[in-house]
């Protein structure tokens, strides 16, 4: 379920990135650069499970609520959902 959630933030920042360098204004195109790099820097993080480099990418001040009101508060909370989501998987 939070893997979900975290999608569609990745699709929102997406969003938002287009539609700001559409507008064709310098400081659109400097946010949408911006958003590009975090969203590299994220998608690099998670492929080698780096939790660190995820946090740094989150304001202090981080509220997650999913599409089905699932809630995550604060980076240190954050990284606890990450850190579960990169443990191995144990099979009985």
């Amino acid at each position: 379920m939070r893997r979900a959630a975290h999608a569609i933030l990745i699709v929102a920042l997406t969003a938002c990135s287009g539609a700001r360098a559409a507008s064709g204004d310098s400081a659109g195109a400097a946010t949408s650069s911006a958003i590009r790099a975090a969203r590299e820097r994220f998608n690099a993080a998670i492929a080698s499970r780096d939790t660190a480099t995820i946090a740094s990418l989150f304001l202090p001040t981080y509220h997650l609520i999913s599409g089905r009101s699932a809630q995550s508060h604060g980076v240190a909370e954050e990284i606890a959902v990450w850190t579960s989501m990169f443990a191995p998987i144990t099979r009985p």
